[in-house]
């Protein structure tokens, strides 16, 4: 071999082998960088997937949360329709108690009702024939008796209720009405009827 062709030669196997370490290590580079990549798409997707499941597992805790207070909210609503019917029906049990019963129920809460002897007794168009004069005679003779000088009268005036009456002297007027019985009966007795309606 020639001068030429040993320097060609020596050129040539330098160039390969320098070749074949520029190929290794641009294999072991990329397989550093394709690892790397890797272990960062990895780390992605564990981060989607546990930032995913927490995004999940927050929705399923509002979407029970809010089912939760639905589902209270309907219970408080029917409590609250029960509680409604329960007075409603004790009014409509008063309004539609026999006129005999009626009659004597308004007797006893006149005289009960009465201060002065003085009073007035306003009720709706439809009682008017009830206060009749025997009506008031039989009160106004019972509340002498026991001491009142007695002069209960009807009113000229009528009232919008739905039973029961309202006894006026002077300027003081009291409301004996069925509605304000069963409201004032409400405030103080709700809580006692929601127990009984709703005791497990």
């Amino acid at each position: 071999m020639s001068g030429i062709e040993s320097i060609l030669s020596h050129i040539i196997n330098d160039a390969e082998e320098e070749k074949q370490k520029i190929l290794a290590e641009a294999k072991n580079k990329a397989k550093e960088i394709i690892d790397a990549a890797n272990r960062k798409a990895d780390e992605i997707k564990k981060d989607l997937h546990e930032r995913a499941y927490e995004k999940a597992e927050d929705y399923k805790r509002r979407k029970i949360s809010m089912a939760e207070l639905d589902f209270k909210k309907e219970i408080l609503t029917a409590k609250q329709k029960f509680i409604n019917d329960a007075f409603d029906n004790a009014l409509l049990f008063l309004k539609n108690m026999d006129r005999v019963k009626y009659i004597q129920y308004l007797r006893n809460s006149i005289i009960e009702a009465v201060d002065k002897g003085d009073e007035q007794i306003i009720v709706n168009s439809n009682d008017k024939n009830i206060i009749s004069p025997e009506f008031l005679k039989d009160i106004n003779v019972f509340l002498n008796s026991r001491g009142i000088n007695a002069n209960v009268t009807l009113s000229n005036e009528t009232a919008d209720i739905s039973g029961g009456f309202i006894i006026k002297s002077d300027d003081v007027e009291i409301d004996n009405s069925f509605d304000t019985l069963i409201q004032n009966l409400r405030e103080d007795l709700e809580i006692q009827v929601a127990q009984i309606l709703f005791k497990s």
